[in-house]
């Protein structure tokens, strides 16, 4: 039997019950662990309409429109490669009324950033050796 089987059992309660009271008492960390699973599983860290306050016109002027890009299957041999998606020039594509980041490099990116600030802050002589590194 499963945790939450057993935690259901001790309090005498149906899982489906003690689930609906939680979900009733705690409706804002519900919606913040849909929003999370969304993030996580979803595509939902790539969705620049949830994650910035910049207009719709302008995202929509910064997105591509599906089947855009009628090059990238054109009779050259060519084709296909990478530089040919339509993503290499734009960089945010729209699936239904949402805009989403085309390329997720930029979580990988932001990670390292937060490893380099990390390790700044435990060695901050690293710095002084990194640009002592560089100028020689």
């Amino acid at each position: 039997m499963t945790p939450h089987m057993l935690f259901a059992e001790s309090q005498g309660k149906s899982f489906e019950e003690i689930a609906a009271t939680w979900r009733q008492n705690n409706a804002g960390a519900m919606e913040a662990a849909a929003l999370s699973f969304d993030d996580m599983l979803r595509g939902g860290i790539c969705n620049v309409s949830r994650h910035t306050a910049l207009p719709a016109a302008l995202l929509r002027d910064l997105a591509y429109d599906r089947a855009e890009e009628a090059d990238f299957f054109g009779p050259v041999l060519t084709r296909g490669r990478r530089s040919d998606f339509a993503s290499s020039q734009e960089a945010i594509g729209q699936l239904g009324d949402d805009f989403y980041a085309v390329d997720p490099c930029f979580v990988r990116d932001s990670g390292y950033r937060a490893l380099l600030w990390n390790l700044l802050q435990r060695s901050p002589n690293m710095r002084r050796r990194s640009i002592h590194a560089r100028k020689s």
